[in-house]
């Protein structure tokens, strides 16, 4: 009995904790705010085999000077690796561009064909194993290469912008919102990207090196006593905010509107004021403005279909396990919103 009621004790905290975190967030970078992830320079040094994977929404006209999602520079501030978005001179508009300098020290542009810059949700990924390059937008290969590098301990890291030049570091800042940002210590192939980008990670996956989920304070609200971005795959190796005004609805955690289940959907205004909630739940749920509603469609965690739900002011999943949902929201004009729900 004792064992029972520990365990018991042990699953009622255990949903307590989730449930006091946000689980629908993403982190808007706006302005000159980044964030400084020196600290996983030791978990990523020298990899022969890897995959860096996160989602995206901007707007191309915010992001004309080689903005920069994810950067690795040396301590000289020259440039080792950019994930990137296109420049001027890049000979094409938009896209997702991935900058090396491979160990004869030659520059190398692995450059993309996919539209990513149109306010809206997409995935990249980049994947490197025995000098084979390749970069995945929206879980379609996109790009390929052949380039020899690692990743160096003394190296800098840092995501929204790089380290270029030295008197003055700060440089590509990017302008737009990011979610789920991974590296794995294995190069991922096409179908584990594509069934694994629609994953929400505890952490603690085999491979996973590093993980900001970004799930941290209000969206949209004053989170100005966060001091750190948690790295849910390493606690040792967390972030730091620089620049960001942690307050309102931009350089802030903002509500999520990248859905992993939905590539490509352009955010409409008819439903930016929907709400659903109480969210944890137990099982009931209040819909807000159901008269703007066509469908609901319930999914697991999975992606697998578990409800289509009658549209009404009420839903009631209190049939469903406990675990993550995604509740897919079409508005009557063909809009879209997914929404990530807690069922305790």
């Amino acid at each position: 009995m004792r064992n029972l009621l520990l365990s018991a004790l042990a699953f009622a905290l255990t949903i307590q904790s989730t449930s006091a975190q946000n689980i629908n967030n993403a982190l808007n970078f706006e302005n000159e705010s980044y964030i400084n992830i020196n600290s996983i320079s030791s978990s990523v040094q020298n990899l022969n085999a890897f995959t860096i994977e996160f989602w995206v929404n901007f707007s191309a006209q915010d992001n004309t000077d080689y903005n920069c999602f994810y950067g690795v520079n040396p301590g000289d501030y020259t440039n080792r690796f950019n994930f990137r978005f296109a420049g001027p001179q890049d000979n094409i508009s938009d896209a997702a561009v991935v900058f090396i300098e491979d160990q004869n020290g030659n520059q190398n542009w692995i450059i993309g064909n996919t539209t990513i810059g149109n306010n809206r949700c997409h995935h990249l990924a980049f994947t490197f194993q025995n000098s084979a390059c390749s970069l995945y937008v929206d879980g379609q290969l996109d790009a390929t290469g052949t380039h020899n590098f690692a990743f160096k301990p003394e190296d800098l890291h840092s995501l929204g912008q790089e380290f270029d030049p030295a008197t003055n570091p700060v440089s590509q800042l990017y302008n737009g919102e990011m979610d789920d940002f991974r590296i794995w210590n294995y190069a991922k192939t096409q179908n584990q990207i594509i069934n694994g980008k629609n994953m929400e990670l505890a952490g603690t996956e085999q491979g996973l090196l590093v993980y900001f989920d970004f799930n941290q304070g209000n969206p949209n609200g004053n989170n100005t006593n966060i001091s750190t971005l948690v790295n849910k795959a390493n606690a040792s190796q967390s972030g730091s905010f620089n620049s960001f005004s942690l307050n309102g609805n931009s350089s802030n955690f903002v509500s999520g509107e990248c859905n992993n289940l939905h590539v490509g959907i352009e955010k409409e205004e008819d439903l930016k004021s929907l709400n659903i909630g109480p969210n944890p739940t137990t099982g009931k749920i209040n819909i807000s403005n159901p008269e703007t509603i066509s469908a609901i469609t319930v999914r697991d965690n999975l992606g697998k279909i578990v409800l289509n739900a009658k549209v009404n002011s009420l839903i009631d999943i209190s049939h469903l396990s406990q675990g993550i949902y995604f509740f897919e929201i079409t508005g009557k004009k063909g809009e879209f919103k997914n929404i990530k729900v807690l069922k305790k």
